[in-house]
Order: C-alpha cells, then sequence, then structure tokens
C-alpha cells in the first residue's frame, strides 16, 4: 500500500542510487501536509528499511530524523455516534452486529476478537475468555495466532445477556474455509488443519473487516471512529459508570498505570462537574 499509493507516485521511476537525502526531507514535507506525523514516521521507517537493504552505507534515509510522534489523545465516540455505527452494521448482517458489540459492550481488540473460538464462550456463567490473539507474521502478511502482549491480556470477562445469546446464534452459520485461504499459520507452535476451522466463531478475516468497516464509514456519512475507537468508547462507559480502575484495567487487559495514561482525557465533562462538586464543599 505505501509503495503504491505513496512512494511509486513520488519517486515515480527514479532509480534506487538516483535518490539523495533532500529528496526523503522533501518527501516527508510533503506528507506531513496530509498525514499525520505518526503514519510518515511509518513510512520514513519503511524507506529507511528499504534504502538501507539496498545500498547500505550510502542509504539516502541516513542522518534524517524521523517525524515526532503525535501526542497520543484517544478518540472517544459519543453513544449516539456508537449507537449510529451499531445500528448501521446491524443491518448488513449478524456476524458484523457482534463484531461490533464485542468492541463496544466488551472493550475487545479487533486481533481478540478474530482469535475467539467457540470454547472460549460460557453460556452459563455469562463470560468470554480471552487468552490469544490473531496479529501478522514479524514477516509476510499472514495472520497467526499469538499469545497476548502481556499477562494482562489474558482474561475472562463478564458480557451482556443479549451479547452472548447473539453470539451463539452464529454458530449455525456455514464455515468459510477462505478465511485462511493463503495457507495461514494459526498457531507460532502448531499449524491447524481445516477441520479445526470450525472452532473460530468469525468467517472474516481482521483485514477484510477493517476494509469494509472503513469504506461504510466513509461511504455512509457516518463518524469518523475508527473501529479500535469503540474500545475507547468502551473505557468511557466504564470511567463514566465509576467502575474502579483495577477492574476497568483488568477488563480491557492493560496494567492500571497504561489505563490511565491512555485514557487520561476521557470524562473532561464529568471533571467539571467533579471540580464543582468539590468547590461546593468548601461554601
Amino acid at each position: 500500500m505505501y509503495i503504491k499509493n505513496h512512494f511509486k507516485p513520488y519517486f515515480n521511476k527514479m532509480k534506487v542510487n538516483q535518490v539523495t537525502n533532500m529528496h526523503i526531507q522533501e518527501y516527508i514535507s510533503i506528507k506531513l501536509k496530509t498525514l499525520s506525523s505518526t503514519t510518515v514516521r511509518k513510512h520514513f521507517f519503511t524507506l529507511s528499511k528499504l534504502f538501507h537493504d539496498a545500498l547500505r552505507i550510502k542509504s539516502p534515509c541516513i542522518d534524517i530524523k524521523a517525524p515526532k510522534n503525535e501526542e497520543f489523545k484517544p478518540i472517544i465516540p459519543t453513544e449516539k455516534e456508537f449507537n449510529t455505527i451499531y445500528q448501521t452494521f446491524k443491518e448488513i448482517s449478524p456476524e458484523d452486529e457482534v463484531i461490533i458489540l464485542l468492541a463496544g459492550w466488551c472493550g475487545l481488540r479487533r486481533g481478540e476478537i478474530f482469535a475467539l473460538e467457540w470454547n472460549d464462550i460460557d453460556e452459563i456463567n455469562g463470560t468470554i475468555k480471552i487468552d490469544q490473539a490473531l496479529a501478522l507474521e514479524e514477516e509476510g502478511y499472514n495472520f497467526e495466532l499469538k499469545d497476548p502482549k502481556s499477562h494482562n491480556g489474558i482474561r475472562t470477562i463478564a458480557t451482556p445477556d443479549h451479547l452472548i445469546k447473539l453470539i451463539m446464534s452464529l454458530k449455525n452459520t456455514t464455515i468459510n474455509l477462505k478465511r485462511f485461504k493463503k495457507n495461514k499459520t494459526l498457531k507460532t507452535d502448531q499449524k491447524k488443519n481445516k477441520s479445526d476451522l470450525k472452532h473460530f466463531i468469525f468467517q472474516q478475516d481482521p483485514h477484510s473487516f477493517t476494509k469494509k468497516y472503513c469504506r461504510i464509514i466513509k461511504g455512509g456519512n457516518l463518524p469518523h471512529i475508527r473501529f479500535h475507537d469503540l474500545r475507547h468508547y468502551h473505557a468511557s462507559l466504564l470511567y463514566k459508570n465509576e467502575v474502579p480502575d483495577q477492574y476497568a484495567a483488568e477488563r480491557l487487559g492493560h496494567d492500571v498505570w497504561v489505563l490511565k495514561k491512555t485514557y487520561q482525557h476521557l470524562g473532561l465533562e464529568e471533571t467539571k462537574e467533579l471540580d464543582e462538586k468539590v468547590k461546593n464543599m468548601f461554601k
């Protein structure tokens, strides 16, 4: 995608050894006008790796500093924005409805959602177990099942009864083996055969769903909310309902300090209300 949409249009038919550090600087400046510094950093690191592999010490990226990272400020969907997105995907398919709710009602990450298997769902107790995630291979474009990034990622979370019922209603749908058509690695230590695919809840792969999600958001005049922002929406609900930080961190698979750092911008209106409450305590 970088090569097709960004590198080729700029560098055109230049030969690799014709590219200078001035070209790299100009490329960065141009891209910063329309893209975030975080995205341009990714472009730069990709270019740097490409040129290092091709030219080694003659790479034009040497001595050029990558753009600084922007301060992270999560986008928090409002309840109205979330409901608008939810209703849209509910009309598409039951599977899409469940995926949106797992992000917004349970705070699951994309990789965690698409790694869910049927034995992770506990109908009796109304819980979902998260102990693995789908992630891209370090080398290549296939997905593989990995352990969570930290021990906190392994958790069992309480789930609304309505969502549990919706998930179980998907069990009668036909399994689509195309999800793993490119001989994808399904475990870091052991490949699964096709008979094992029936254990997975969702037929879509993360890339396909993300492309569809972005296309629908842009084409339907919906709020410009990333899929990952639905997880932020869930965090905001926990905050607004005064759920203790420790419980919220465990539910989201975070350390408490990560939770506070990541979501420190949540609830600004509630903070103002508390400020007034504290002031009035001393009247």
